[in-house]
């Protein structure tokens, strides 16, 4: 293996609430990951806009009430197809979510608890702390208890250092 990528690798490597060592996704697959799922829930949410601005009895304010509805269920759906943690955008990326606590599948529930937090909440918070920035404050978050990990694939298990 590539010595580069044995220290990105290393770097990466965290153990999990059971001791299990994990290697977690670099923040390009993580972006990427998000992308592709953000872009699907984006294209659902255009649609419903556009299925209902364009039917007869469609205002602009119906669809812009339709486009949000979309926008607040979608990720929902979307994450219950996935209750092994791989969804589109992680299949794309090379990453799974797992269970911070064990490193096992998040669940039915917890999936769509997922997709929604990274397809709605996530761009909210950013725009929150990027707005922050601007006006000249530092917001101090200290952050809810992470429940969940994103895993890069490419290691199911970790690689034993070169020597």
């Amino acid at each position: 293996m590539d010595a580069k990528l044995m220290e990105s690798v290393r770097k990466r490597t965290t153990n999990l609430g059971n001791g299990q060592p994990v290697v977690k996704a670099s923040a390009w697959q993580q972006l990427a990951a998000w992308c592709v799922d953000f872009g699907i829930v984006a294209v659902v949410a255009a649609i419903a806009y556009v299925s209902v601005a364009g039917s007869d009895t469609g205002t602009t304010g119906k669809a812009v009430v339709a486009a949000i509805a979309a926008w607040l269920v979608t990720p929902w759906l979307y994450g219950f197809c996935f209750p092994r943690g791989r969804s589109l955008g992680g299949l794309a990326a090379g990453t799974r979510i797992v269970r911070s606590s064990s490193g096992g599948k998040p669940g039915f529930w917890r999936s769509g608890w997922v997709t929604f937090s990274r397809t709605v909440l996530f761009p909210i918070v950013a725009l929150f702390l990027l707005l922050a920035a601007a006006g000249g404050s530092s917001p101090t978050m200290n952050g809810p208890k992470a429940r969940h990990l994103t895993v890069d694939q490419r290691y199911p298990a970790v690689p034993a250092p070169i020597r």
